[in-house]
């Protein structure tokens, strides 16, 4: 009977690990969740994300100040960054998403994390990263799109740069289902 036990209790921590592989904060509403990472990979370095949509239903202080509306929809994605090259590498996540009918999103997570919104990353050789980006759409948009293009920004050699010389690979744009 020992012998069952461990085996079953593994069994049921396997299968309760399946399924979304990424959950909505509490209270929201989960309206899609695409756990498959998409990824990006940029002379050595990759860009790995999953990505949730929710209606965001319990607002914190920091989501209402920066005028986030009870009801809109949030998508949220959840990314590794690896430097897989020789040296450091610089990462600025100005990431921004687009619909087909034309209306552009910036990435909000940047404005609830920190007063500045530019945030760069710096990662030495070898070294990951873990960090979120958000998009806010009204219902009304959400209703009238089934895809976002996010624009996927590249890592640079040297720090604030925008020269393509120290780019590492090009931008990419994901097209991201948010509906079922």
């Amino acid at each position: 009977m020992k012998r069952l036990i461990l085996p079953v209790i593994l069994l049921s921590a396997l299968l309760g690990g399946c399924g979304k592989g990424v959950e909505a904060d509490i209270g929201n509403n989960l309206l899609y969740s695409h756990s498959e990472p998409l990824m990006h990979e940029m002379e050595g370095v990759l860009l790995e994300m999953s990505y949730e949509v929710s209606e965001l239903q319990n607002l914190s202080e920091i989501e209402k100040k920066n005028e986030i509306k009870k009801g809109s929809v949030n998508v949220a994605g959840y990314l590794t960054l690896r430097n897989g090259t020789e040296s450091t590498i610089y990462y600025t996540p100005s990431f921004f998403a687009e619909t087909s009918t034309g209306q552009r999103f910036g990435n909000i997570a940047e404005q609830l994390v920190k007063s500045d919104g530019k945030a760069q990353f710096t990662l030495e050789k070898g070294e990951e990263l873990q960090f979120r980006i958000a998009f806010n759409l009204s219902k009304s948009v959400y209703k009238l799109v089934d895809t976002l293009e996010v624009t996927v920004p590249v890592a640079f050699k040297e720090p604030n740069s925008v020269s393509s010389g120290d780019a590492l690979g090009d931008t990419t744009i994901w097209e991201l289902p948010i509906k079922e």
